[in-house]
């Protein structure tokens, strides 16, 4: 409820909401996906990536907001899953690009 967002307590979790998952499964799956990420703070280096966390965090939270206030005015609830879902989402393009250029095109199957 975006009423709750704006409260003492709502604040903190809309703050600190997006650091732990709510599941078992959702904590498996997206620590293998945090695992396999772990190149690309190598790759881009301490200071370029913590911005980009940053900027993650802050856009997720932005759209959050957004979702938030369009859901209260159509007058539905919204509860998207808690986790660090922004980060994993992001993080996905990187992999996305690097995992193509680590395939090779002489195992693709010419018929």
């Amino acid at each position: 409820d975006s009423k709750n967002v704006w409260s003492a307590t709502g604040f903190w979790r809309f703050i600190f909401g997006h650091l732990a998952f709510s599941s078992m499964a959702q904590t498996v799956v997206g620590l293998l996906l945090l695992y396999t990420y772990r190149s690309f703070e190598r790759q881009m280096g301490s200071r370029k990536y913590g911005g980009f966390l940053f900027l993650s965090w802050l856009y997720s939270n932005i759209v959050y907001l957004v979702l938030l206030s369009v859901a209260s005015a159509a007058g539905s609830s919204f509860s998207p899953s808690p986790g660090p879902f922004f980060f994993i989402f992001a993080q996905l393009a990187f992999f996305y690009r690097k995992s193509h250029e680590k395939s090779p095109v002489v195992l693709s199957v010419v018929l």
